[in-house]
């Protein structure tokens, strides 16, 4: 947590929070923790009191002191939540693990050895603090049981039970497979109560992506008729173009963190460039000689983009969808097998890209490249985390001549693939929500804009007619965010970052069409 690098730049108060030991469990001083949350609330109190002076605001005292109290219980809450979310990531990624180590224990690797190379993602984080603490003077057995103790799982107790046992009395990996193949069968377990969550949240999403806005159009145009108060044009533009778009990613992200994904999963992370065709889509719904070059403009970008990604993502892919058969077909091969033999059945076997690749490691090797090098070359020409695992698995195979785990290798892939399966699915109803939110939010808006504008022409006030105006030339800027954020969220879904450019393209195309060309 970056707040906890914050923290440490603040003096201890002499007072105990109700979450210390949480703070403590992820290396937080709590009275540090909670100077700064108790400085940071009063900032955030200073700058609201601030903004309902200047605003003229009559309840300014209650609203400033609504800040500080929201401001101290967030910050309050997210160690918590911190906690929630990294015993969720070890969870998902320790069937992994205990499966790998316990396969690399199977070859002969020492527990140590064995133990640090299984390890990703956040395991690896949670092994090189297990491995610090023993550094320091603390027994192995103490530093795992100290791990296990810091996360609130119980799935994770029982799998560091294991380790301690496979470590005093030095029993084969056979067991610890056992236990991550139970794991994962819960996991899969965990991902269907996942599903009915983000079901409801994607409903919550277009709650607060259509119906909220709606109502606050409805406010902000007749708000001073039936109200007595009324919304001028920068507050619209502020709450259509800041407001609801953020309590709208924000929704979306919560629903992604209740479902941690696996270190071997495709990463999908947010690429800035998605920003730039939006950025001109909104500057010519803002400027009107802007229109067509932003839109051209905005095509190019996307499309440039979405090749030059979607080329290597699909790449990677695709050697992902035939390695668990490339292994499977090797892995019949006779312990004594040299690598180049290896790579030349693969290259042979029409695994597509995953046979050029491996004819291009085979030449390596013949050209007196250590395997190592041609291993690590390998992946990292792909980047592929799935190839990654596969490459550092068949080097200790080699070394410790256990080619006939091969299928097991294999094995662990498809359980990978079958996990991803699981993920898709949890958010399968959620993307198709979002995609119909592309059509369902404008043809709302419009709807609405359509109902003021009849009701400022029968009360012949102007400005009505004004305020209508300026929501027709506002709304279709967020409608271009809305596509913004839906395709990424999408994307972020199928684990595709590629697709978000195309997702992005479709959603804005439809939303401003429906807009534009459905009339009431």
């Amino acid at each position: 947590m970056r707040l906890a690098e914050i923290a440490g730049l603040f003096p201890e108060v002499p007072v105990q929070s109700r979450g210390s030991s949480t703070m403590e469990s992820l290396g937080i001083n709590p009275k540090k923790y909670l100077c700064m949350g108790i400085v940071l609330s009063l900032l955030a109190f200073i700058v609201v009191l601030t903004a309902c002076l200047l605003a003229g605001l009559e309840h300014f005292l209650g609203i400033s002191l609504l800040g500080l109290a929201a401001s101290l219980a967030l910050l309050l809450a997210l160690p918590e939540a911190e906690a929630r979310k990294r015993a969720a990531a070890v969870e998902s990624e320790m069937p992994f693990f205990l499966r790998s180590a316990g396969m690399l224990m199977e070859m002969g690797i020492p527990f140590e050895k064995a133990v640090h190379q299984a390890a990703e993602g956040p395991m690896k984080r949670e092994t090189e603090k297990i491995a610090r603490s023993a550094g320091n003077g603390m027994s192995m057995q103490n530093a795992l049981s100290s791990f296990a103790s810091s996360l609130d799982s119980l799935a994770v107790k029982r799998a560091v039970s294991q380790l301690v046992s496979a470590y005093e009395i030095g029993s084969s990996g056979r067991e610890m497979q056992k236990i991550g193949n139970e794991l994962l069968d819960l996991e899969k377990h965990r991902f269907r109560q996942y599903a009915s969550k983000s079901a409801l949240l994607g409903l919550v999403f277009i709650i607060s992506s259509a119906v909220l806005p709606t109502f606050f159009l409805v406010y902000a145009v007749i708000g001073r008729y039936v109200f007595g108060a009324a919304l001028g044009e920068p507050e619209i533009a502020l709450g259509l173009l800041a407001v609801f778009p953020a309590m709208s990613a924000m929704i979306l992200a919560v629903s992604k963190a209740i479902v941690p994904a696996s270190s071997l999963s495709a990463k999908t992370a947010l690429k800035p460039y998605i920003a730039l065709p939006g950025i001109l889509l909104i500057a010519g719904t803002l400027v009107e000689w802007l229109q067509v070059p932003a839109m051209l403009l905005a095509f190019l970008v996307s499309g440039h983009f979405l090749y030059r990604d979607y080329a290597k993502e699909k790449k990677a892919e695709e050697i992902e969808a035939v390695l668990p058969d490339a292994l499977f077909s090797v892995s019949g091969l006779p312990k004594s097998t040299p690598p180049e033999r290896l790579f030349r059945v693969i290259e042979n076997g029409g695994f597509g890209k995953l046979s050029v690749e491996a004819g291009a490691s085979r030449r390596q090797l013949e050209n007196n490249v250590k395997l190592e090098t041609a291993l690590d070359d390998l992946w990292q020409r792909n980047q592929s985390p799935l190839l990654r695992r596969a490459a550092l698995m068949i080097k200790q195979m080699f070394r410790t001549n256990s080619l006939d785990r091969l299928s097991m290798l294999a094995e662990d892939i498809i359980g990978c693939f079958q996990m991803q399966r699981e993920r898709s699915q949890v958010f399968s109803m959620q993307k198709y929500t979002l995609v119909f939110g592309a059509l369902l939010v404008p043809v709302i808006m419009k709807t609405a804009l359509s109902l003021l504008e009849s009701m400022g022409s029968l009360i012949d006030e102007a400005s009505v007619a004004g305020a209508v105006e300026f929501s027709y030339s506002v709304v279709p800027s967020y409608l271009i965010i809305y596509a913004m954020i839906s395709s990424v969220a999408i994307a972020d879904a199928e684990g595709k970052g590629s697709s978000a450019a195309i997702y992005f393209l479709l959603l804005a195309v439809a939303g401003l069409a429906a807009f534009h060309f459905i009339s009431f």
